[in-house]
């Protein structure tokens, strides 16, 4: 004799489907939760500033964040920049401005040991999305060195590292609105250590979080969050820049590199030289010395 279903056994189904993925707004708040534990825990935060829009609008919101917590910008924070010589506009009124605003006591600037435009000149080849050597020499490398000294001077053993890329500047950072929280896999370290009341044992030194605070903002709601704030953009938004970025990104529209050339000419000349001199032009089949005003090419921001 067969044993009898339990009840309502054939109600339930033989599949049960998997619970579907979180979402981006729900991932984000899952980061932010573990930031705010982490910030009430001690953690540092130090937050990397370009003086372009969104690392504005993220100063601002971070800020917010602390002050809610009832935690000192002046004593929790510290804003990193990379200094890329004179291929970058003057941010240094903008940045010690916003530093002031804000209550932060702490503003470093980090230079790589050559100027990008030397690096340019030294490799004979403008950088590319295959071969972004401005941002791995002359921006992560430095900032990480950076990130390493400012920890072992505060005594931080965690520390946050708040960046402001977006989803919407391109379909690569887009990606960033799945992971806005992770571990910096090259900045975390471990030693052995022995407890006093323990055998031995492994511990961190020092653990980083990368944290993309602004990643699903609009453009709308960056320049809403800095208008909220009192502040001016630094001032080649006002001059018709879209990008904060450098005087000739590879990545720029040529809308920006027009207004690059009328702002700063004498520097716009010399990029237009080094093209001719290591015969290498910013992008393939395009020449700074080709630019005209014929319409924009929409190559508007990074990959």
């Amino acid at each position: 004799m067969k044993p009898s279903a339990p009840p309502g056994a054939s109600q339930i189904p033989l599949f049960q489907p998997p619970p579907p993925d979180p979402t981006p707004e729900e991932l984000g708040l899952v980061a932010l939760e573990r930031v705010a534990k982490l910030l009430r825990d001690g953690a540092g935060l130090i937050l990397s500033r370009s003086g372009g829009k969104d690392s504005q609008a993220m100063l601002d919101y971070v800020v917010e964040l602390l002050r809610h917590l009832g935690l000192d910008p002046a004593t929790r924070l510290v804003l990193a920049n990379a200094d890329l010589g004179r291929m970058e506009w003057d941010v240094t009124e903008h940045l010690a401005m916003l530093a002031k605003h804000y209550g932060v006591a702490e503003l470093r600037r980090v230079k790589p040991p050559r100027e990008l435009i030397d690096s340019i000149r030294r490799r004979g080849m403008w950088p590319s999305r295959e071969a972004r050597y401005c941002t791995s020499d002359h921006k992560r490398g430095p900032l990480e060195k950076l990130i390493r000294a400012v920890c072992r001077e505060r005594g931080w053993t965690t520390a946050i590292h708040a960046m402001g890329e977006r989803a919407q500047e391109s379909p690569m950072r887009r990606k960033l609105a799945l992971t806005p929280m992770e571990l910096h896999d090259k900045l975390t370290v471990t030693r052995t250590v022995k407890a006093s009341d323990g055998p031995p044992g492994f511990g961190p030194a020092r653990t980083v979080w990368v944290w993309h605070p602004i990643v699903l903002l609009t453009i709308d709601e960056v320049w809403a969050r800095i208008k909220r704030s009192g502040l001016e953009a630094h001032p080649v938004y006002a001059a018709g820049m879209r990008r904060l970025s450098c005087k000739a990104c590879v990545f720029a529209s040529k809308n920006d590199l027009r207004v690059s050339r009328a702002l700063d000419p004498t520097f716009f000349a010399e990029a237009v030289a080094l093209e001719r001199e290591i015969g290498h032009t910013i992008r393939p089949g395009f020449s700074l010395a080709e630019l005209d005003d014929s319409p924009d090419d929409g190559a508007a921001g990074p990959p």
